[in-house]
C-alpha cells in the first residue's frame, strides 16, 4: 500500500484508524474501497450491538442512532454476495 492509499483510507475513516491494521487489510482486500467498507461495517456492527439509545431520566439521553445512520449514509448500498 502506497501513501496516497493510506492517506485516503485515513481521510475516510479518521486517524484513529491504525496504518498497520489498514495495511494487513489491504493485503488481504487488494483494494482501498474495500478495506474503507469493512471498516464502516464493523463500526456499524459495534455500535448496533449496544442499546442505540440510553436515557436516565431527567439526567442524561445517548442516542447513536444518528451515528448509525450517518455511517450507512457513508458507506453506500452494501454489494450482496
Amino acid at each position: 500500500m502506497n501513501s496516497d492509499v493510506l492517506g485516503w483510507l485515513l481521510a475516510q475513516l479518521g486517524r484513529d484508524a491504525g496504518p498497520t491494521d489498514l495495511a494487513a487489510r489491504y493485503n488481504r482486500l487488494h483494494l482501498a474501497r474495500a478495506v474503507a467498507q469493512e471498516v464502516l461495517h464493523e463500526r456499524i456492527a459495534a455500535l448496533v450491538a449496544e442499546p442505540l439509545k440510553v436515557t436516565v431520566n431527567g439526567v442524561a439521553t445517548i442516542d447513536n442512532s444518528a451515528n448509525v445512520a450517518a455511517l450507512e449514509r457513508h458507506l453506500g448500498p452494501v454489494p450482496l454476495f
